[in-house]
């Protein structure tokens, strides 16, 4: 079984629907578990949690505690930074935003602290063992969900 968070987009659980029928929505968050939550093939148990980059560089602290009682929950935690960053030259980070056909991308919040400090703190969630995933907009992110769940599903593996 496959579970996506209640409040998650619905584009996303259609996405993953499209390759995982057996898919299904249900109070995650509520229950102390992440935004997607799937078995491997030997019955151990992922998640992943998502975040939009403004989400993340608004409120860090946050993010953080919500994540150490996702980890407390299942070990096996990821999380997913959603957008584009870059640090602009003035030392602030500038967001960037995707048109809806994905052929444009414009200017978005601008944050005004430094960027090293949000890679600081993105090598500090790995270093607890949180892997962080980034991907671009919500389609990236189904994409990228899919392609662990396939992955982790096999049991032979010929990488390395």
């Amino acid at each position: 079984m496959h579970l996506v968070d209640e409040y998650e987009p619905r584009e996303i659980e259609a996405l993953i629907m499209q390759v995982f029928a057996d898919t299904a929505r249900g109070p995650l968050n509520r229950e102390g578990y992440a935004d997607y939550l799937f078995t491997d093939w030997n019955d151990k148990k992922e998640q992943f949690e998502r975040k939009q980059v403004g989400e993340i560089l608004s409120d860090m602290n946050g993010v953080e505690y919500q994540l150490r009682r996702e980890v407390d929950k299942l070990r096996e935690t990821n999380l997913i930074m959603e957008g584009i960053v870059t640090p602009s030259n003035k030392g602030e980070i500038q967001t960037w935003l995707t048109s809806s056909n994905g052929r444009i991308i414009r200017p978005g919040h601008r944050y005004s602290f430094p960027y090293t400090r949000l890679e600081g703190w993105l090598w500090g969630i790995e270093d607890a063992g949180i892997t962080v995933w980034r991907t671009n907009d919500r389609f990236a992110t189904a994409d990228a969900i899919v392609m662990r769940m396939k992955h982790v599903l096999r049991q032979d593996h010929n990488a390395l």
